[in-house]
């Protein structure tokens, strides 16, 4: 769905199919749009794209950056030590959890998202907390629901909506969390 947005917004959209982390079709395809494109720099998000991206990076001799926003438990450092240049990681507790993993401290940097926090006051509080996510497991709300059962004087409100493309795993958060 996505990429058909892309492509109907008029964005430039190439498909490169990703048919494992390390397949040699999906890697000679990536490699050839990057020749193509003349591509100076690759960005990845995930582990799948890290490894085609860094294979095909590194037989087109293109530096691949990798970023990281999560502070779920690092099943492979590998993905973030053996092909990227850089890691960059959306806060210092991301940072250090990479490095406690084995990512050479000199490869990870912190950027932070672009949010200029001048523009935001709060002209009251209310009487609740709300946590505002993309409902998926990788966001720890049944944790968050958990705390607040233990604090009967506090309210958990959850707002989000499922990741694009994936069944929602939260569909009576509401219920959950009001009670």
């Amino acid at each position: 769905p996505l990429f058909g947005r892309a492509a109907g917004a008029g964005l430039e959209t190439h498909g490169v199919p990703m048919r494992g982390s390390a397949h040699p079709g999906s890697v000679a395809s990536l490699a050839s749009l990057i020749r193509r494109r003349r591509a100076d720099v690759l960005y990845s998000h995930s582990g799948k794209d890290s490894w085609l991206g860094g294979i095909a990076g590194l037989l087109c001799g293109v530096p691949l950056v990798r970023s990281r926003e999560l502070l779920t438990p690092v099943r492979h450092a590998s993905a973030y030590s053996l092909f990227p240049r850089r890691v960059l990681a959306c806060g210092e507790s991301v940072r250090r959890q990479l490095i406690q993993s084995g990512v050479p401290a000199r490869k990870v940097f912190v950027q932070y998202p672009p949010v200029d926090i001048a523009r935001y006051r709060c002209d009251r509080v209310g009487d609740f907390w709300l946590s505002v996510n993309r409902l998926s497991h990788e966001k720890r709300i049944a944790l968050q629901v958990e705390a607040f059962r233990r604090l009967p004087a506090e309210r958990l409100m959850v707002v989000g909506g499922a990741q694009m493309g994936v069944d929602p795993q939260y569909p009576r958060a509401g219920r959950v969390c009001s009670g």
